[in-house]
């Protein structure tokens, strides 16, 4: 088993980081669940508990979009900078918070599509295949945009990693040839820059997560209020549009900036000010950039990563 995850510019994760001789310390937005990532990572490098962490931006919670694993691996790549590493052993970094088998930790150090395996024993060999396009220019640009609506009252913390359990049991009922012929069309592609290919393979692979979904008796219902974002995003010329399955974002894809434009423009007359987040993003290219403030191994050392987000 594997997962098929993509890596996108935004919704992002950035944060700030900095030595701190009195101890670990997090704040801004989701400080709670990167405290708990970089409590994990100092049980085993006790060195890392003397870090300020300073989160700007931070995905949104159970829209499935891989936003807790991004942040643990944003913060590790972060505290590993302030330590003033030279290189980020990234697989002994996966390995210590749990997240081997996360496409979206791996998205952060990669970036672009990527191949996972689901096994965490597979260790350095975790990522199977890699591809990423070029962006030659806004015109070719494949965008998806994403519709983030608010999460409802009372949603359960674990919403997200619950409906990402769901669909790794479902996989005892996926269609085995029919995913791989797909997965491997998806590849295939990106490496061609066919956005038509792409969006053939990728609906061929989401019929067949759902179809197991559906067999295990899994599968999440959309809302009317889902299926009239959606039935716009055809409307407006979307090569796909649906709604992760393991979150509440609606996303489309289409070809161009300017029919990005057009259609972030209709869903936000469709939703209005209270219906959630449009917003748009291309693939990563590569992973997580880390900037330094001062030079390494001169604490106080300053970091600011940037990271991309993953769907997997």
């Amino acid at each position: 088993m594997a997962w098929v995850s993509l890596s996108l510019k935004f919704p992002m994760v950035e944060l700030r980081a900095q030595f701190n001789s009195e101890g670990l310390s997090v704040v801004g937005p989701r400080a709670h669940i990167a405290y708990g990532y970089a409590d994990r990572l100092a049980a085993r490098r006790p060195p890392t508990r003397q870090t300020d962490v300073e989160i700007e931006w931070a995905i949104p919670s159970h829209m499935g979009l891989g936003a807790d694993p991004a942040l643990g691996m944003a913060v590790a790549c972060a505290l590993a900078g302030v330590r003033g590493e030279a290189k980020v052993d990234t697989v002994a970094l996966l390995r210590d918070l749990g997240l081997l088998a996360e496409p979206a930790a791996w998205g952060v150090v990669r970036g672009g599509l990527l191949l996972v395996a689901a096994d965490p024993s597979a260790a350095a060999t975790q990522v199977l295949r890699h591809a990423a396009l070029a962006h030659a220019s806004e015109d070719e640009d494949w965008v998806l945009v994403f519709v983030l609506p608010r999460s409802p009252e009372g949603t359960p913390s674990d919403f997200e990693s619950s409906r990402s359990a769901a669909l790794r049991a479902a996989a005892a009922r996926l269609d085995a040839d029919a995913a791989y012929a797909a997965q491997t069309r998806m590849f295939a592609a990106v490496e061609a820059d066919d956005l038509q290919a792409f969006a053939d393979a990728w609906i061929a692979l989401d019929q067949a997560n759902r179809a197991a979904l559906l067999l295990a008796n899994s599968l999440p219902s959309e809302t009317d209020a889902a299926q009239g974002v959606l039935a716009v995003m055809r409307e407006q010329g979307t090569l796909l549009a649906g709604q992760c399955l393991t979150g509440l974002a609606l996303f489309g894809l289409i070809h161009g900036a300017a029919a990005s434009q057009r259609l972030r423009k209709a869903l936000r007359a469709c939703i209005g000010h209270e219906g959630g987040t449009v917003t748009a993003a291309i693939m990563a290219k590569t992973g997580a950039e880390i900037t330094s403030k001062d030079g390494p191994m001169r604490p106080p050392f300053r970091s600011i990563q940037m990271v991309q987000q993953n769907r997997p």
